[in-house]
């Protein structure tokens, strides 16, 4: 599923490259938030809030008395949730169920802070603060990850299979998001290529082709999992779907 549009997808592109700057009322609000909050804001954004079903005059559509989003690109879901609050709720069959939900005080600083630069840049706001919701969207770096292993997918997993398929009995390598699975036929061949440095190996030849296109440093080792088709089979029924959700 895509969490961002292209268009803003390719405008905080831009902006990370140095390619496109911010306007001058939202780049000082960027080091605002995150000297204030302690966390990464790539881009933000005003927009109206399209008609859907939490802004429809309906029991409960929270947003149905805003009319646009003051919308930050953070570095990452904990980076969100550093803006929200966790709110206990009760379930029937879910006795430690909760949702989070976006901390209206933090939502308040921020946007005295937005009207009180925009005075100080003659920027004009066509729209009160009343009816403006501060929303923080983690998924740039997410989209950005999963199109650069898009890109190297192909030759890497035909470089590591040409060269270790055998040796270390891989059963197949897949990508989901921009995750990296590899998946050796056995437990028993998961722990001898552990122990004998292959998987080492393999993890360095698909780590350093990614990062040949990662041109912010956002993937990290931890996003390629080794595991084997004897756990898919025991413990996923050997259904990848159930694996990857």
């Amino acid at each position: 599923m895509i969490w961002i549009d292209k268009k803003a997808f390719e405008d905080t592109y831009s902006i990370l490259k140095n390619e496109k700057y911010l306007e001058p009322v939202y780049a000082n609000l960027k080091q605002f938030i995150q000297e204030t909050f302690g966390i990464t804001v790539f881009n933000i954004i005003l927009q109206p809030i399209k008609t859907g079903h939490f802004n429809k005059k309906i029991k409960n559509s929270y947003l149905y008395s805003y009319k646009y989003k003051l919308i930050c690109y953070v570095g990452s879901y904990a980076e969100r949730e550093m803006m929200q609050n966790r709110i206990d709720i009760q379930l029937a069959n879910f006795h430690n169920a909760h949702k989070m939900v976006n901390d209206q005080n933090k939502q308040k600083v921020i946007l005295d802070k937005f009207f009180e630069l925009s005075l100080k840049h003659n920027y004009t706001v066509k729209v009160k603060k009343d009816l403006i919701w501060v929303d923080y969207f983690p998924w740039f770096p997410t989209e950005y990850m999963s199109l650069i292993v898009s890109k190297v997918q192909k030759h890497v997993t035909k470089d590591v299979l040409s060269k270790y398929k055998k040796e270390s009995n891989i059963w197949k390598i897949y990508t989901s998001g921009f995750g990296f699975y590899i998946f050796y036929d056995t437990e028993k061949d998961k722990l001898t290529n552990q122990q004998n440095g292959i998987t080492d190996s393999i993890n360095k030849m698909i780590f350093s082709s990614i990062k040949e296109v990662d041109e912010f440093n956002f993937y990290k080792e931890d996003y390629i999992t080794f595991d084997s088709k004897e756990n898919l089979d025991k413990n996923y029924q050997g259904n990848l779907y159930y694996y990857f959700r």
